[in-house]
């Protein structure tokens, strides 16, 4: 319930639309936090949001743990920098004929509720942190626009062949995976006794043997599923220790006692196997993907805030193009931009 409180204090955050300014002469950031494409962030729409964010719980909790300025000027770099991205990048979604549907934004409302033990519980939550239901489905829509964007930008910059095939030729080790059985105790002692049992068994009945005591011995809580049995797995998956000791053994060799962070381990290698290209190819296919896609999408959304003329007023901070956040706040002082008056 707490969980979901705080999340729907961040959706408050980001709600709020970036509204146009009207004309006028002297500074175009005279009175606005912000300017998008020429278009006004009103200052007073940061206080407003921060002073409804003054009245919740959160809040005062905060307040306590970090002090009434700092997290009210986090609050108010948060906020601008949500409200500056919807700005920003809502008009380039619509531009590409993107389009988010009433019941896409109302399966995430759902979602939320689904959290909640009631929908009074779900309606007394959005009163005490001061937003409409509607404030919300806003949100949603911009939250499930920006996704769908970044699907589209992302679409196509997934890796070529030839990439792939580099990155497999430079570190083709990466690809070796070990096949483990382990037994997890607490004691020493007791760890002992069950490596000297298995390393006297005849090799034959080994493979019986030892996933009947790991599912009987074992305190790994998958060991009831798995009697002990690990699979395949590449190098870093594993505690060092656990690693270090197994890469020793020859395969069906059954170690000694292993101490790690978890107790002490009997192990087993059964097997190793060093991936083929063609066998590694999803592994870096996703991989890279995400990488790469990644890197499209963060270069998109740049060029979008340098398009965009994001302006931004020196009394809440500088914009971080790299991060999209507000950063280094009240290097200097716009007229009119001070906080209202309470």
């Amino acid at each position: 319930m707490r969980r979901l409180l705080g999340a729907l204090l961040i959706l408050a955050m980001a709600v709020g639309v970036a509204c146009g300014g009207g004309g006028g002469g002297g500074n175009p950031l005279e009175q606005s936090a912000a300017t998008v494409n020429g278009e006004k962030i009103p200052a007073d729409q940061i206080q407003q949001e921060l002073a409804a964010f003054k009245k919740t719980a959160e809040y005062k909790q905060l307040a306590e743990q970090q002090g009434v300025d700092a997290i009210s000027r986090q609050f108010e770099q948060v906020t601008l920098a949500r409200l500056v991205r919807r700005a920003v990048l809502v008009p380039v979604a619509e531009q590409m004929g993107i389009e988010v549907s009433d019941e896409a934004i109302d399966q995430q409302i759902e979602q939320v509720k689904a959290q909640l033990p009631s929908e009074e519980a779900f309606d007394k939550a959005l009163e005490e942190r001061g937003f409409t239901l509607d404030e919300v489905k806003a949100l949603f829509h911009d939250q499930l626009l920006e996704q769908k964007l970044q699907q589209k930008v992302t679409a196509d910059s997934g890796p070529t062949e030839g990439r792939l095939r580099e990155e497999y030729e430079a570190d083709p080790a990466a690809f070796d995976e070990t096949h483990y059985q382990h037994i997890l105790v607490k004691k020493e002692s007791t760890a002992q006794d069950l490596s000297a049992q298995l390393q006297k068994a005849p090799d034959g009945k080994v493979d019986s043997l030892f996933p009947q005591l790991a599912k009987k011995f074992s305190e790994d809580p998958s060991a009831a599923e798995n009697s002990g049995d690990l699979g395949f797995l590449p190098a870093g998956q594993l505690v060092p220790e656990f690693e270090q000791a197994a890469a020793k053994l020859d395969v069906g060799e059954v170690s000694t006692p292993v101490q790690t962070e978890f107790g002490f381990h009997v192990i087993r290698v059964t097997g190793r196997r060093s991936l083929s290209f063609e066998e590694a190819k999803p592994q870096l296919e996703q991989e890279l993907g995400a990488s790469e896609g990644e890197a499209a999408w963060m270069s998109f959304v740049k060029k979008a805030y340098e398009d965009a003329n994001v302006q931004i007023n020196p009394r809440f901070g500088e914009l971080d193009l790299d991060t999209q956040q507000i950063v280094n706040p009240g290097a200097e002082s716009v007229p009119g931009a001070e906080a209202p008056q309470e």
